[in-house]
């Protein structure tokens, strides 16, 4: 599994509350339990938060 770079900004949208993560957790068909968030190195919160739309 590859891992997040220290420098790199992760972005995950919604309000994140406990029960927000809670729900939104889930085992994706590779095998890896988590949530969906944007991640990079060298982008900015706002371009992280566009990328999907």
């Amino acid at each position: 599994m590859e891992r997040i770079p220290n420098e790199a900004l992760v972005v995950r949208g919604g309000r994140n509350r406990p029960e927000d993560i809670k729900r939104s957790t889930a085992t994706h068909p590779s095998g890896i339990t988590g949530i969906s968030v944007e991640c990079a190195v060298g982008l900015s919160v706002a371009e992280l938060g566009m990328k999907n739309k």
